[in-house]
């Protein structure tokens, strides 16, 4: 499935080089976004009319959201973890009961 759609095209300011007559080296220099990204240092360039030949439907959109989801998922529960283990190691230490040697004269 294939969507068309219009966007503002944008080139960063380190492209100063940048030949506007050479669309094959311009598309790969720019960012396509409806974001006003002056303050970041890119310079609107015009507009874009865009065509996405979609590899994927919404159900495989979906999983994929899923899946990234449960990625996120793994490592929070990860570093959880490993807080948690660390956490538990310094209460053990302060806990344990001193190893003193009685006074012997």
């Amino acid at each position: 499935m294939k969507v068309t759609g219009e966007t503002s095209a944008w080139l960063m300011t380190f492209h100063q080089d940048a030949d506007l007559s050479d669309g094959a080296s311009l598309v790969g220099n720019i960012s396509l976004s409806e974001h006003d990204m002056t303050d970041v240092g890119w310079i609107k360039i015009g507009r874009a009319t865009v065509t996405i030949d979609l590899c994927i439907d919404q159900n495989g959109l979906n999983a994929e959201k899923v899946k990234r989801l449960q990625d996120q998922l793994a490592d929070m529960s990860a570093k959880y973890e490993a807080a948690r283990t660390e956490i538990l190691r310094r209460i053990s230490q302060l806990t344990a009961l001193p190893n003193e040697s009685p006074n012997i004269l």
